[in-house]
């Protein structure tokens, strides 16, 4: 089904790391791997064997069981104090990697344990490193690599492989004790939350607490450093478990998500503009539409606004039936433009709701419908949705001109995919690859070329396993276009790199670039991402 652009920009999507020092980085993890790591810390391991152990096991790493001490709050204190302060930016991979022939072996982090919910974000790579304390607690350290920042100007990456994963630096630990009672850990929690305010001050509350991915019913301090360095320590009372979250200020700065239509936004008030003026309308109503549209995008950007902006709720058909009788006897390519102007007027106004002329359910058509409008009704919530016909319209009025042009970029923009799962990606290809044969000016030839970079990076994305929100597809269908379909994506990001480097897409599109060059899947953005 086909959403409003508003509604597809509410739907869309987007952090956190650690950064450990050259001589040992500890990362705990929470309780996914206690009823694991509880039955491996049975087996000691001594100093001289573990040095003798490859540096990446292919199966799970053994516990390390830690030698006696007096008290255990105050150790495990320590440690938590020890990886906090080790947390510094610029550590990369390869540094980590060279400063590892000491006894604490960390182990490359299990793929099959790598999942959404339990890690912060894209990481490049994870390490971790169980160990117990003499009453059998057990400890989990996980250390998380993230992509560098992204550079200014964001330049297409010249390194590959494995070269480029080295530059991938420590921004992100997580340490966690589990219970041996079914009271839980307090005195562990205790002493952790104590040495925390002894040294970095009175904490400073629980906001913005989501990089930690626990729910915020959970008791936990919060602490800032003077770098920004931003600390989480707690206990959870339902997993039964002391937990310690870390990460750098340079995970806020990584885009999560890839570039929406809401991100083109800038783009389509300027194709309303010129689309009002090849309308050829007459001024004074040209005029009306144009205050109309503004009044609509300024509801689009709050509730607060939406109320402030309510009057032009009772003018939007009226306007619009006066614009197309209007363009009744207007020529093709004027027409055309007269009907992406008024698409782009009735795409903001999508979620406003409360609109005359808006579908309500009755089998008489409403005003919107009168005038040609064509709804889709959304089985799960009852409302009516806008479905761009409009813009396809104009599209099909001047395929060649530029009219036609305005119109393919705002349907690539706001491709979803349809209620059937059909493969969107697929269409933007063709229709982006045919708008960039055409003498594009550079502005919008990049942004072509990021939004195919995009469409081919979701094939590579499915081929490697990705299949939506919804499971809709399936891998192997794509495995034998996966290479070449890398290969293109990182042509057109290259290519659109070379034009544009500054914009927040072309932020995004190098965060793309840099997933596919290092061999990694990249995120995806116009497969279906749920109902």
């Amino acid at each position: 089904m086909v959403a409003s652009s508003h509604i597809r920009r509410l739907a869309a999507l987007t952090i956190a790391t650690v950064v450990i020092a050259a001589s040992t980085l500890v990362i705990l993890h929470h309780r996914a791997y206690h009823s694991v790591a509880a039955a491996q810390v049975v087996a000691k391991q001594t100093t001289t064997s573990r040095a003798n152990q490859p540096s990446q096991p292919q199966s799970r790493p053994q516990a390390q069981v830690s030698t006696s001490v007096p008290d255990e709050p105050t150790t495990f204190a320590s440690i938590v104090a020890s990886e906090v302060s080790q947390l510094q930016d610029g550590i990369t991979l390869a540094k980590w990697m060279a400063a590892r022939g000491t006894p604490e072996v960390w182990n490359k982090r299990p793929e099959e344990e790598v999942t959404a919910t339990q890690s912060p974000g894209p990481e490049c790579r994870s390490y971790m490193k169980v160990d117990t304390l003499p009453s059998g607690a057990t400890i989990v350290r996980l250390l998380y690599f993230y992509p560098p920042p992204i550079p200014s100007p964001a330049l297409f990456p010249t390194l590959s492989g494995r070269d480029l994963i080295d530059t991938c630096i420590a921004a992100m630990v997580e340490i966690t004790a589990e219970a041996t009672t079914s009271e839980g850990d307090h005195a562990l929690d205790q002493a952790v939350r104590q040495r925390l305010s002894k040294q970095y001050g009175e904490s400073v509350g629980t906001n913005d607490m989501r990089f930690w991915e626990r729910g915020l019913d959970r008791s936990a301090d919060r602490w800032i450093d003077a770098n920004n360095k931003e600390i989480i320590a707690g206990y959870d009372a339902q997993g039964l478990d002391v937990f310690v979250h870390v990460r750098l200020p340079m995970l806020g700065g990584m885009p999560r998500a890839l570039p929406q239509d809401s991100q083109y936004l800038a783009t389509e008030i300027a194709q309303f503009h010129r689309a009002v003026a090849l309308a050829g309308v007459d001024g004074a109503l040209s005029g009306r539409l144009e205050k109309l549209y503004g009044q609509v995008c300024e509801a689009g950007a709050s509730p607060e606004m939406a109320q402030r902006a309510g009057e032009w709720r009772g003018s939007l058909l009226p306007i619009l039936q006066d614009w197309f009788s209007a363009l009744k006897t207007a020529p093709p390519t004027r027409r055309a433009a007269g009907l992406l102007a008024a698409d782009r007027v009735l795409e903001e106004a999508g979620s406003a709701g409360e609109i005359p002329g808006w579908p309500e359910g009755s089998k008489k058509q409403s005003g919107l419908e009168e005038l040609g409008a064509v709804f889709e009704r959304n089985v799960s919530t009852g409302d009516y949705l806008y479905t761009s016909n409009w813009e396809k319209q104009a599209r099909e009025l001047d395929p060649d001109g530029e009219v036609g042009q305005m119109a393919t970029l705002g349907i690539m923009a706001h491709a979803w995919c349809d209620a059937d799962g059909s493969n969107v990606f697929e269409q933007v290809i063709h229709d982006g690859e045919g708008l960039l044969s055409k003498n594009l000016d550079p502005p919008t030839a990049a942004r072509v070329h990021f939004m195919v970079g995009d469409a081919y990076s979701d094939i590579v994305a499915i081929a490697g396993g990705e299949s939506g929100a919804n499971g809709e597809y399936d891998s192997g269908q794509f495995q034998n276009e996966a290479d070449s379909s890398r290969e293109n994506a990182l042509d057109h990001y290259r290519a659109g790199l070379a034009i544009d480097n500054t914009s927040e897409n072309a932020r995004r599109a190098w965060t793309q670039a840099w997933h596919l060059a290092a061999g990694l899947l990249p995120n995806e953005r116009y497969v279906c991402f749920g109902d």
